[in-house]
């Protein structure tokens, strides 16, 4: 039985140079030191991610038995992830940057696996849109596909033991690029939603970004704030040419050089002083944030004012009723009712 169970073994086993034969995993051997422990600490503490910095130094096995077998470095491994936890924690943008405007994820560049754990690298210019006219535009903002990056980018987020570490931004995710196109599309139509979709995005994903991002708030803010001033004032001129009308009406010369300028934009535009009425309105309630809720009441009185108030409507209801009576008529007309 027993040869039976050998011959066995040898029938299914797999032969050398077989199709089916897995290919030995060779490990990297690193000789351990004492630098290459505080390099690998260094990088735990600017990224709080072990796990790839262990890869990045080209050691991951070597890294986890010495965390096994050395209780001081594991503790100091654990000091360096929570300290970049509490540093990462407070990061007000989504991607790790320096002052300098560069990524900032580790102090060499390596190779993890197929992958980089990269060292300064240039953020991602902004796209800036080509705006020629309205079908253009609406083009520029029609929903499409998420963007798929040439190579990986390092993000801040959480890990599955909640703490915040520096880490590759998964597929289907917000990346650097796709932030700075987002930001793009807003700075030329002002629509948040439209842009998000345009990025592959739903808006609710960057209302979210919104709450959680500082920097990514205030780009959006600076991105709204100046489109506004150039909306607001594409709608002044279009009022000014409103209220003119066709450049060859009245014999303007004014609004003949606007024409001249606008390439002959402004002869094509009726005489509207109403409609340029309403422009103008719409900007002044949209200046006092009016616009989508409740006009503003008169303003609030003291306690003195509303007593006051109220007296003197008192002494204005007894006089009236003195001079013309509980029914509301006077004197002269009771007696002229007698005769």
């Amino acid at each position: 039985m027993a040869s039976e169970r050998g011959r066995a073994r040898a029938s299914v086993a797999p032969r050398a140079g077989a199709a089916g034969r897995r290919a030995q995993v060779k490990r990297a051997r690193v000789r351990w030191s004492e630098a290459l422990g505080e390099e690998f600490l260094a990088l735990v503490a600017e990224t709080g991610n072990a796990r790839a910095a262990a890869a990045a130094l080209g050691a991951p096995h070597a890294f986890n038995n010495k965390m096994k077998r050395d209780p001081e470095f594991r503790r100091r491994a654990r000091d360096a992830a929570a300290a970049a936890d509490a540093r990462l924690s407070g990061a007000e943008r989504a991607f790790p940057a320096d002052e300098t405007g560069t990524a900032d994820v580790g102090t060499r560049t390596a190779d993890v696996g197929t992958r980089t754990f990269s060292g300064k690298g240039t953020c991602p210019q902004p796209i800036v849109p080509l705006r020629t006219d309205a079908a253009a535009l609406g083009g520029f903002l029609r929903p499409g596909r998420k963007r798929v990056s040439a190579t990986p980018q390092p993000v801040i987020r959480r890990n599955s033991q909640g703490r915040t570490q520096v880490t590759f931004a998964r597929a289907g995710h917000w990346t650097a690029e796709i932030e700075a196109d987002f930001l793009a599309r807003v700075r030329a139509s002002g629509n948040i939603a439209a842009s998000a979709r345009a990025v592959g995005f739903q808006p609710a994903s960057v209302h979210e970004r919104l709450r959680r991002w500082p920097a990514f708030k205030a780009a959006v803010d600076a991105a709204l704030e100046e489109v506004s001033d150039e909306l607001e004032y594409a709608l002044v001129a279009h009022a000014t040419a409103l209220a003119r009308g066709a450049a060859g009406d009245a014999g303007d010369e004014a609004a003949a050089g606007d024409a001249a300028i606008d390439g002959g934009a402004a002869a094509a535009v009726p005489r509207d002083p109403i409609g340029a009425m309403r422009i103008l309105s719409f900007i002044d309630a949209r200046r006092a944030r009016r616009i989508g809720r409740a006009r503003k009441g008169p303003p609030e009185k003291t306690l003195e004012e509303a007593i006051d108030s109220i007296m003197r409507k008192l002494d204005a209801i007894e006089r009236h009723e003195k001079a013309f009576g509980q029914d509301g008529r006077s004197a002269g007309e009771e007696e002229g009712d007698g005769q």
